[in-house]
């Protein structure tokens, strides 16, 4: 994780506590896809929440959003945004979210 970080931001930082694990499948260009996000909390002294982190591979585009407003960005995979609202609410219970065995819809189908 340190070393995904060091090479997408080229900043430090520490891996803290285990959040959990979210399975989601989706539906792009009529192919289905599926990952496994093993979720942690990261602390990085260099990023700042006024300023969106500049990633060093062009392929990548980091911004923060405010955690109201995930669904309003559909944000993926969308267990993540009732997950998040939680722990913002101080819920620190481990996360163990799938959408594997769901039907594709609207929320996982582009």
């Amino acid at each position: 994780m340190k070393r995904e970080i060091n090479e997408a931001l080229g900043i430090p930082c520490t891996v803290g506590r285990f959040l959990g694990v979210v399975e989601h499948k989706w539906e792009l260009d009529q192919v289905v896809h599926c990952e496994i996000n093993q979720v942690f909390e990261v602390h990085c002294s260099d990023l700042r929440l006024d300023t969106n982190p500049i990633a060093i591979e062009p392929h990548l585009e980091f911004f923060w959003w405010h955690g109201r407003n995930l669904d309003q960005q559909h944000l993926q995979p969308y267990p993540f945004r009732h997950l998040i609202a939680n722990y913002l609410n101080g819920n620190r219970d481990i996360w163990w979210e799938s959408t594997v065995k769901l039907n594709l819809d609207v929320l996982n189908r582009s």
